[in-house]
């Protein structure tokens, strides 16, 4: 325990070193190209091309789950573009982005006017201190060299490299844990998530995440696993702008407790240790973030943090119950219950069929399982200020909800005599 907690600290302050670090070589960068393929990306925008994106497009009319947040797209380049004779230590710290008040709620006019020469520490300026905002390590170089439709591309090939290694891969170890997967692609829209930087980042952690778990399996379980969720919610803290973070942490928890055969006894124990481990990265990575801008920043800049989070989380003016029925109805609609519909008469009569040869469930995993299917509603009741107003992109957390249901139901409705036989993982 004492190695764990010395390697974790010491884990936690490189991250915190290596992330600033890594930021500022970013705002080195020069951003007259950067500009140059702004300007390329703006007939994403202006109706150019005839085919103009609105800061709130709905890919299927009426259908929140299909809404991009172009809006978030764009502020991420805005900061990513912003000019200034700061140093890359401020900077970093700062974040700043160009924010004329007429335009404010016409960004992709902004976006225009930074790519047309809006000078050097263009006023007025707003400071997104409050997240880290590491995308940029990625997307500054990226906007050096690609327009917006091109790096849209390159996450569409990024995604889908990913999503198939994990899953050539869980077909290799026999993982009974497939279809769940599937279950929760649906759930997230994942054709959809790299058209939109916003909703990449988190995605691509989590993918990122569980296709190391599957590919070190047996070096995971050798040394452990808890420093690894520790370091994956540092990153998530790290490259994400508080989209549906938990994701990080739901799926490829529910996927180790699924291939951790040997441990699933202890399954209760594993995910309080792995939620502990994930959370304090995630926690401990956001305050390194807080301090530096509180100790270093201009000032102000931290008691504007706090003020910022603290508007996020738990508020009066919305109830926890009104903001976990508002994600949830973005799934209660008339496709998605006619899926749960088939799912359930399906899952009917394959227990009838099995009779007495269902497997049975160690009531320890099975109790492991249905407690990460409820986090993300415990997320929307702290988190409830963020959760009611973004609903169309947080409501993407319950896709934890969706995998570790799906998976316990693969496992209740396994024959036991075809497990035994083929000595299955799950």
């Amino acid at each position: 325990m004492r190695q764990t907690l010395l390697r974790g600290s010491a884990l936690l302050l490189g991250g915190i070193l290596l992330g600033m670090l890594l930021l500022m070589a970013a705002y080195a960068l020069p951003t007259e190209p950067i500009r140059k393929h702004l300007g390329e990306s703006l007939l994403c925008f202006d109706g150019s091309d005839g085919m103009p994106e609105t800061d709130d497009e709905t890919l299927v009319k009426t259908y929140s789950s299909t809404w991009l947040d172009i809006r978030t797209d764009l502020v991420m380049m805005l900061i990513a573009a912003y000019d200034s004779d700061a140093s890359p230590w401020e900077q970093a710290l700062e974040n700043r982005m160009y924010n004329d008040t007429e335009r404010y709620y016409r960004l992709s006019e902004r976006l225009a006017a930074v790519a047309h020469g809006v000078g050097k520490d263009a006023e007025p300026a707003y400071s997104y201190g409050r997240y880290w905002h590491g995308y940029l390590v990625l997307l500054k170089p990226l906007l050096m060299l690609c327009s917006y439709m091109d790096i849209r591309m390159l996450n569409v090939l990024a995604q889908g490299t990913l999503l198939l290694y994990l899953i050539v891969q869980l077909k290799k170890k026999g993982a009974r844990c497939i279809p769940a997967l599937g279950a929760a692609l649906a759930v997230l829209q994942a054709w959809l998530l790299p058209l939109c930087l916003q909703y990449s980042t988190a995605w691509l952690t989590a993918l990122a995440a569980m296709c190391l778990l599957v590919r070190f399996q047996s070096r995971f379980e050798k040394d452990g696993v808890v420093l690894f969720f520790f370091g994956t919610g540092m990153v998530t803290s790290y490259v994400d702008f508080l989209t549906y973070p938990l994701i990080t942490f739901g799926l490829p928890c529910v996927l180790w407790l699924m291939l951790e055969k040997e441990r699933q006894k202890n399954a209760l124990l594993l995910l309080v240790q792995l939620a502990l481990a994930w959370g304090i990265g995630y926690a401990g990575m956001w305050a390194g973030k807080w301090l530096l801008v509180l100790l270093f920043g201009r000032a102000g800049e931290g008691s504007m943090i706090l003020a910022a989070m603290e508007e996020r989380g738990l508020s009066a003016a919305v109830s926890p119950w009104s903001a976990i029925l508002r994600n949830g109805s973005v799934l209660w609609r008339k496709p998605y219950k006619l899926a749960l519909l088939c799912v359930t008469i399906w899952m009917i009569v394959r227990l009838i069929r099995l009779g007495k040869n269902r497997r049975k469930v160690s009531w320890n995993l099975a109790m492991a399982l249905l407690i990460t299917a409820a986090m993300p509603l415990a997320w929307y009741a702290v988190m409830n200020n963020h959760s009611h107003v973004h609903y169309f992109f947080t409501y993407r957390n319950l896709a934890i909800s969706v995998f570790a249901l799906g998976c316990l139901a693969s496992l209740l409705l396994e024959d036991k005599r075809k497990a035994n036989e083929k000595g299955l993982p799950v």
